[in-house]
């Protein structure tokens, strides 16, 4: 068994304190991602219902699932090949970001640490830090600098499938140009100490992919809240890119990843 580093646990403790002051609770844990309009910026307000791709900044909204029962988010359902130019250009600069970043081999050699379990359709995030990571978070939003990369399995010969940003704040940043990026939070992770890793999304008990409370502990894991985070993905890799909605939530080449509940 692994002791929790005071780094890591000090990390964690501020992680929970802001969380709670979003009104989260390490106890009370019905997780369930929620995606959330973009706050109205000083130039111009935006019509959800009516905004066209070719608009400054907002947040589409389609109902999409992956199948599981508390795991649906409000996802973009644009594809890299649909977006506008201006849009296409900024995923290009990403995209050209991440080239360096083949397999989880390039990742380690540059100080990236591998945070969370090879997700059921979002595969294995990795962060300068690790696990830390979700707790140093800012509230700054680079496009060029995403903060988690995303690989399609556990090795390190997984091959990068996208990005992601992860923000310390509860509310969405204005992100891309157009309204198609999908932000969202959720309200908890599971951190398995043993193996300083995150194994799930936190979710309600009905969920049949992702862990409870109780669950999570039954596994050796406890529950951490991270309701102040809010993160988007951008499936920029090689055979990834062009084989699915650019900005959801989930990818549907990673719907055979890790399955905490069947784990046991």
């Amino acid at each position: 068994m692994k002791h929790i580093s005071p780094s890591l646990a000090a990390a964690f403790s501020a992680l929970a304190i802001s969380a709670a002051a979003c009104g989260s609770s390490t106890t009370d844990v019905t997780a369930k991602a929620t995606s959330s309009t973009k706050p109205a910026v000083t130039t111009t307000a935006h019509d959800m219902d009516t905004m066209k791709d070719g608009d400054d900044h907002g947040h589409e909204g389609n109902d999409h699932g992956d199948g599981a029962k508390g795991h649906q988010h409000n996802d973009s359902q644009i594809t890299y090949d649909q977006l506008q130019p201006t849009t296409k250009a900024e995923v290009d600069v990403v995209k050209a970001w991440a080239a360096k970043y083949k397999t989880g081999a390039d990742a380690k050699k540059d100080g990236w640490v591998k945070a969370t379990k090879s997700l059921y359709g979002i595969g294995a995030h990795w962060l300068k830090g690790g696990v830390t990571g979700f707790a140093t978070a800012d509230g700054v939003f680079n496009i060029k600098e995403p903060n988690i990369l995303l690989f399609d399995g556990e090795g390190d010969d997984a091959k990068l499938a996208g990005v992601s940003w992860i923000l310390g704040m509860p509310t969405d940043p204005e992100g891309f140009t157009g309204p198609h990026d999908s932000w969202h939070r959720h309200d908890s992770v599971c951190f398995l100490l043993s193996e300083f890793l995150v194994i799930s999304e936190g979710e309600a008990d009905g969920s049949p992919i992702n862990l409870s409370a109780a669950s999570c502990e039954d596994q050796g894991g406890q529950m951490f809240p991270i309701s102040n985070l809010t993160m988007m993905h951008l499936w920029i890799g090689d055979e990834y890119i062009s084989a699915g909605p650019i900005f959801a939530h989930d990818h549907p080449m990673l719907f055979d990843g890790y399955k905490p509940k069947e784990s046991v």
